[in-house]
């Protein structure tokens, strides 16, 4: 049977739940879309900015005292330390679209994320962003990463 290479968002979304919460059947290690169902970085954060970053286990949130924005993961991929995610449609911007968000520890141990990619139509395409570790001043999109830490 010829699979059918268009994703259409309900099929994709099913799917994908079947993918993150079934059991392992110690294939696919290598495979970015594999059960991986616990990011590795779940916790508070503060950033530079004066926002709070709630990361658990379905979704990243960032708040601040005016508004709040949150991305429903999608994808979990912590050996190459990213997701792509849903943004929620209660975004102020966005809404409904897809981010990636990558993460990288520095030298000193010093938590950094980008989110490379915020307004992405489908995640395919939010997974082909690609940000640059080495390059923490201009590696996110031509930004700077930003630094996050814990509360």
């Amino acid at each position: 049977m010829k699979h059918d290479t268009t994703i259409r968002t309900g099929h994709f979304f099913l799917s994908l739940s079947i993918l993150l919460v079934a059991p392992s059947s110690g294939c696919g290690d290598d495979d970015p879309q594999n059960d991986e169902s616990t990011l590795d970085i779940v916790g508070l954060y503060d950033d530079e900015y004066g926002q709070v970053h709630s990361i658990g286990d379905a979704a990243w949130t960032v708040s601040a005292t005016d508004y709040s924005s949150s991305y429903d993961y999608v994808l979990i991929d912590n050996d190459a330390s990213f997701i792509v995610a849903q943004n929620s449609a209660d975004n102020d911007y966005s809404a409904g679209l897809f981010s990636r968000l990558d993460w990288l520890f520095d030298a000193e141990g010093s938590l950094y994320y980008c989110q490379c990619v915020y307004d992405a139509q489908s995640p395919d395409s939010a997974l082909a962003c690609e940000s640059d570790r080495d390059d923490l001043s201009m590696g996110c999109a031509d930004f700077a990463w930003s630094l996050l830490t814990p509360q």
